[in-house]
């Protein structure tokens, strides 16, 4: 990473129990981490790195009109591509 470069982690959700020392290290050094959810919270805690939560980024869009058809914009986060054949 370049050294002009500060990442801000917020947010974050992983599946793994286990993380590496190099990305260890990294959140470590750039923490606190924000966390999505209560169990990557936990884990990386448990693993020594400094964290908070954060929750989910996507409580920051705009809410959404109550009428569907009115609708100009879908966002999607973290949803396979094959899915995409079957949005609007």
């Amino acid at each position: 990473m370049s050294s002009k470069i500060e990442p801000i982690f917020l947010s974050m959700h992983f599946h793994d129990r286990c993380i590496p020392e190099e990305i260890k290290k990294q959140w470590t050094e750039y923490g606190p981490v924000g966390c999505r959810d209560e169990e990557t919270l936990l884990n990386l805690r448990k693993n020594g790195v400094p964290a908070y939560l954060s929750g989910c980024a996507t409580a920051l869009l705009p809410k959404r009109i109550p009428n569907p058809e009115k609708q100009s914009k879908v966002i999607v986060v973290d949803v396979p591509e094959e899915l995409f054949s079957y949005m609007p």
